[in-house]
């Protein structure tokens, strides 16, 4: 049985996660595929949250930025208004600090790949996924 490109069984439409009949296809933002798994070599699906590395550097560099405007400008106007910048960056940041992630385990190893759809989304699917998994393993 072919994959029909246009009806999916399951998507996340903004991670660009496809579940056909017979395999999961991931694509990248420009519409190419990165990677496609067949279904029966995937064993477990789960959702991992990790903490994004670059937005703990840049927190950093924000809160060294506060400390250097309250010492370092010397007008009482600008150097409350370069802090609170700062601040509102680091705040930004500090709220995008966790990722999502779909983390599949494969019969030769694990991937991973990054989720943009919300929490509820991405549970839903892999509730999904897993019970499609279930259906396929039971069967073999």
């Amino acid at each position: 049985m072919e994959n029909n490109e246009e009806n999916p069984l399951l998507e996340l439409p903004r991670s660009k996660v496809k579940v056909f009949f017979t395999e999961l296809m991931i694509r990248a933002l420009g519409g190419e595929t990165v990677a496609r798994h067949k279904l029966d070599e995937i064993q477990d699906a789960c959702l991992e949250r990790k903490v994004d590395s670059v937005s703990i550097f840049i927190i950093i560099i924000s809160l060294s930025g506060v400390v250097c405007s309250k010492i370092f400008i010397p007008s009482q106007l600008w150097g409350w208004l370069t802090c609170v910048l700062f601040g509102l960056v680091a705040c930004f940041f500090l709220m995008m600090i966790y990722k999502w992630q779909l983390k599949l385990s494969l019969k030769h190893g694990e991937v991973s790949y990054d989720v943009v759809d919300s929490y509820e989304e991405a549970k839903g699917f892999v509730v999904s996924l897993r019970s499609l998994i279930d259906r396929i393993n039971k069967t073999n």
